[in-house]
């Protein structure tokens, strides 16, 4: 008899009330549940962990945080279908023999914070990125004018009336998309960036000192371009 092949847990799609899942990661990769009285829909110990271990891809990214020590960290992720959208909470903590730990928060979101489509989500990212419309549509394959209007509806649904206040509040809330819409190479000296570029096997630059220019990299001032 042919094993049975097991099927990657997902959130139904419209489920807007599913419960968040949690899981801890131990610096090795380890994936241990929180909360076993939550099994995944594939028999596994828990939603959480069956979601990380199935999607290889994602428990990268989640490890990177941890290995960059990149603090309390929220970012949106999608698998390959698009079908699957979530934001992720990594919390870095240490155990009593100093070896770092994450507690892991896997939010389904359906739908997307805001109302936000998949396409407003990447250009909102590349907006904390601190690329310019010109700069987005170049690297979306997108026309300057699309690129526009997208950062015009998303301003709209996120109820703010500039790029820099709409940076701020994607990071704080947790809404880039990584890996980063066309590639992590421009932005290897952001927090996010560093993460990606970790995820992906490849030396993350080291992080900017302290001060305005270090906490400006990613937040893009009124006219639409980083502080520098």
């Amino acid at each position: 008899m042919s094993a049975r092949k097991r099927t990657a847990p997902a959130w139904p799609a419209g489920d807007t009330l599913a419960p968040p899942a949690s899981a801890i990661m131990l610096a090795d990769g380890t994936v241990e549940a929180t909360d076993r009285t939550r099994p995944d829909p594939a028999g596994g110990p828990g939603l959480a962990v069956g979601f990380l271990r199935d999607h290889p891809e994602l428990a990268d990214l989640v490890l990177a945080c941890l290995r960059t020590e990149a603090g309390r960290t929220g970012f949106m992720w999608t698998d390959s279908t698009a079908r699957t959208l979530v934001r992720v909470w990594v919390d870095p903590f240490t155990d009593p023999r100093g070896a770092p730990m994450g507690r892991v928060l896997i939010e389904p979101c359906h739908p997307s914070p805001y109302g936000l489509t998949l396409r407003e989500l990447d250009v909102l990212t590349l907006v904390v990125a601190g690329l310019t419309n010109n700069e987005i549509a170049e690297r979306l394959f997108a026309s300057p004018r699309t690129v526009t209007t997208h950062v015009d509806r998303l301003l709209t649904k996120l109820q703010l009336s500039g790029r820099a206040a709409a940076a701020a509040l994607a990071l704080d809330q947790g809404l880039v998309r990584l890996p980063f819409p066309g590639g992590d190479t421009r932005f290897e000296r952001l927090g996010l960036g560093r993460i990606a570029t970790a995820a992906r096997g490849g030396v993350p630059a080291p992080p900017r000192s302290p001060g305005r220019r270090a906490r400006c990299a990613a937040v893009p001032c009124c006219s639409g371009r980083p502080c520098r």
